[in-house]
């Protein structure tokens, strides 16, 4: 049991990750490893008179309470939080933890894993697409923006006018618009979901209705991928 207890100290620790003990009962940090003093800022003397209400925005604090309320006493992956360090910068941290009973008391042991930069790349990248989106709908030349199985995401209107769809195309299936596409058609989207360019200085497309339709036309890849 000596061992053990050893062994799970030094595990607790020397985590990497920052990691604490609360009492279920008055949310008090009943201990804090060194990865949550140096990541939060917060002295062990300071952590060990504060709750975990003490670490989270003001307008946080009633959905924690009610997440606690609920929790199960099992280890389970509470989800992503926004916490507060001691300079009132605000983080975005994934939170484990499971119940446990610590000195007599009903505990709780918590892991946080810190994915701010995650969070701050993701919301750039949906800032970037949201305006890709918008040039894409807004573009006074036929300009179409596809996923990778060929789903409308936008469109500009003259792309609708020239190619005789409806206006209501978005989320709707390129192939499942135009059935009888030629295979070489096809075979440049494929090329263009590898991350070809490609482009054709004079084509001819038949409309559904059998009209055709001249353009000058360029295929390319609007995101990066590794497959």
């Amino acid at each position: 049991m000596r061992e053990d207890e050893t062994r799970y100290k030094d595990l607790f620790e020397n985590n990497p990750f920052p990691m604490w003990i609360y009492e279920m009962e008055t949310l008090k940090f009943l201990e804090v490893n060194e990865a949550a003093i140096v990541h939060y800022g917060f002295s062990r003397e300071e952590f060990l008179t504060m709750t975990i209400k003490d670490i989270r925005p003001l307008d946080d604090v009633p959905s924690l309470m009610k997440t606690l309320s609920g929790m199960e006493k099992t280890l389970s992956l509470a989800g992503v939080w926004r916490h507060r360090i001691k300079d009132g910068t605000i983080i975005y941290v994934e939170i484990r933890s499971h119940s446990f009973i610590y000195e007599g008391k009903n505990a709780r042991l918590v892991l946080a894993n810190d994915i701010t930069e995650q969070k701050k790349a993701e919301e750039l990248l949906r800032e970037s697409e949201n305006k890709l989106l918008l040039f894409v709908e807004y573009a006074p030349v036929s300009m179409a923006m596809f996923d990778c199985k060929m789903n409308y995401l936008a469109v500009s209107p003259r792309w609708v006018k020239e190619l005789g769809l409806s206006d209501n195309v978005i989320g709707k299936n390129h192939y499942d618009l135009f059935p009888n596409l030629p295979a070489r058609w096809i075979e440049v989207h494929q090329r263009c979901l590898n991350g070809a360019i490609e482009r054709n200085d004079e084509d001819k497309f038949v409309r559904e209705d059998g009209t055709v339709y001249w353009m000058k036309w360029e295929v390319r890849p609007w995101f990066e991928s590794d497959e």
